[in-house]
Protein backbone atom coordinates (compact mmCIF):
# COMPACT_ATOMS: atom_id res chain seq x y z
CA UNK A 1 0.00 0.00 0.00
CA UNK A 2 2.66 2.97 1.01
CA UNK A 3 4.17 1.76 -2.58
CA UNK A 4 0.80 2.78 -4.25
CA UNK A 5 0.82 5.95 -1.93
CA UNK A 6 4.15 6.84 -3.09
CA UNK A 7 3.32 6.05 -7.16
CA UNK A 8 0.42 8.24 -6.86
CA UNK A 9 2.07 11.39 -5.11
CA UNK A 10 5.25 10.98 -7.06
CA UNK A 11 2.73 11.08 -10.33
CA UNK A 12 1.43 14.28 -8.86
CA UNK A 13 3.91 15.60 -7.68
CA UNK A 14 5.23 15.61 -10.82
CA UNK A 15 2.66 17.17 -12.45
CA UNK A 16 2.96 19.70 -10.13
CA UNK A 17 6.25 20.50 -10.85
CA UNK A 18 5.46 20.64 -14.91
CA UNK A 19 2.41 23.30 -14.49
CA UNK A 20 4.59 25.08 -12.22
CA UNK A 21 7.16 25.58 -14.64
CA UNK A 22 5.08 26.04 -17.45
CA UNK A 23 3.31 29.13 -15.78
CA UNK A 24 6.79 30.60 -14.48
CA UNK A 25 7.85 30.20 -18.24
CA UNK A 26 4.17 31.98 -19.14
CA UNK A 27 5.02 34.55 -16.81
CA UNK A 28 8.83 35.48 -17.58
CA UNK A 29 7.56 35.92 -21.53
CA UNK A 30 4.67 38.26 -20.29
CA UNK A 31 6.68 40.28 -18.34
CA UNK A 32 9.27 40.72 -21.27
CA UNK A 33 6.65 41.79 -23.28
CA UNK A 34 5.27 43.73 -20.87
CA UNK A 35 8.65 45.72 -20.85
CA UNK A 36 9.37 45.91 -24.76
CA UNK A 37 11.88 43.34 -24.24
CA UNK A 38 10.14 40.46 -26.30
CA UNK A 39 11.20 39.36 -29.57
CA UNK A 40 8.79 40.65 -32.38
CA UNK A 41 5.64 37.47 -32.69
CA UNK A 42 6.04 35.24 -35.55
CA UNK A 43 3.69 32.09 -36.34
CA UNK A 44 5.07 30.72 -33.74
CA UNK A 45 3.21 32.71 -30.91
CA UNK A 46 0.27 34.45 -32.82
CA UNK A 47 -0.43 31.85 -35.52
CA UNK A 48 -1.47 28.35 -34.21
CA UNK A 49 -2.79 26.73 -36.87
CA UNK A 50 -1.54 26.00 -40.70
CA UNK A 51 -5.28 25.49 -42.85
CA UNK A 52 -4.55 24.06 -46.25
CA UNK A 53 -7.05 23.60 -48.68
CA UNK A 54 -6.28 22.44 -52.14
CA UNK A 55 -8.48 20.33 -54.93
CA UNK A 56 -7.25 19.42 -58.09
CA UNK A 57 -8.55 19.29 -61.67
CA UNK A 58 -8.29 15.79 -61.23
CA UNK A 59 -10.64 15.41 -58.02
CA UNK A 60 -7.69 15.26 -56.02
CA UNK A 61 -8.93 16.87 -52.34
CA UNK A 62 -7.31 17.55 -49.35
CA UNK A 63 -7.78 19.72 -46.16
CA UNK A 64 -6.10 20.29 -42.55
CA UNK A 65 -5.25 21.86 -39.85
CA UNK A 66 -1.98 21.56 -39.00
CA UNK A 67 -0.27 22.90 -35.97
CA UNK A 68 2.19 26.04 -36.89
CA UNK A 69 4.53 24.05 -34.53
CA UNK A 70 4.85 21.00 -36.86
CA UNK A 71 5.69 22.38 -39.62
CA UNK A 72 9.04 21.14 -39.84
CA UNK A 73 7.15 17.63 -39.56
CA UNK A 74 4.61 17.90 -42.37
CA UNK A 75 5.97 15.15 -44.45
CA UNK A 76 4.97 12.84 -41.84
CA UNK A 77 1.28 14.35 -41.23
CA UNK A 78 -0.09 14.88 -44.78
CA UNK A 79 -1.05 11.95 -46.07
CA UNK A 80 0.09 11.06 -49.65
CA UNK A 81 -3.00 11.77 -51.21
CA UNK A 82 -2.17 15.53 -49.83
CA UNK A 83 0.60 15.74 -51.06
CA UNK A 84 -0.91 14.54 -54.61
CA UNK A 85 -3.74 17.23 -54.61
CA UNK A 86 -0.80 20.29 -53.47
CA UNK A 87 1.53 18.37 -56.10
CA UNK A 88 -1.70 18.78 -58.75
CA UNK A 89 -1.73 22.19 -57.86
CA UNK A 90 1.89 22.93 -58.39
CA UNK A 91 3.13 23.27 -54.53
CA UNK A 92 5.08 21.05 -52.78
CA UNK A 93 5.25 20.49 -48.97
CA UNK A 94 8.77 22.56 -49.23
CA UNK A 95 6.73 25.21 -50.75
CA UNK A 96 4.53 25.26 -47.34
CA UNK A 97 7.36 24.48 -45.14
CA UNK A 98 9.41 27.93 -46.92
CA UNK A 99 6.32 29.97 -46.30
CA UNK A 100 5.82 29.26 -42.74
CA UNK A 101 9.93 29.57 -42.08
CA UNK A 102 8.86 33.26 -43.44
CA UNK A 103 6.72 34.45 -40.35
CA UNK A 104 3.80 35.65 -42.23
CA UNK A 105 1.38 37.42 -40.15
CA UNK A 106 -1.69 35.37 -39.44
CA UNK A 107 -4.26 35.65 -42.10
CA UNK A 108 -4.69 33.92 -45.57
CA UNK A 109 -1.37 33.02 -46.85
CA UNK A 110 -2.16 31.85 -50.44
CA UNK A 111 -5.77 31.55 -52.85
CA UNK A 112 -5.01 30.67 -56.09
CA UNK A 113 -6.97 29.21 -59.02
CA UNK A 114 -5.90 28.40 -62.51
CA UNK A 115 -7.56 27.78 -65.50
CA UNK A 116 -7.48 24.20 -65.26
CA UNK A 117 -9.23 24.33 -62.32
CA UNK A 118 -6.27 23.45 -59.36
CA UNK A 119 -6.96 25.40 -56.10
CA UNK A 120 -4.99 25.93 -53.05
CA UNK A 121 -5.50 28.23 -50.28
CA UNK A 122 -3.37 28.11 -47.09
CA UNK A 123 -4.04 29.97 -44.62
CA UNK A 124 -2.35 30.90 -40.87
CA UNK A 125 -5.10 31.42 -38.06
Amino acid sequence: MDRFVDRLTGGIDAMVENITSQVEREVSQFERHMHGDSPQPGPSRSARVLRIQVESQHGDEFSANIPVSLAAHLDKLIPPHGRAALESAGFTLETLQLLIEANPAPGPLIDAEDQHGNEVHIALK
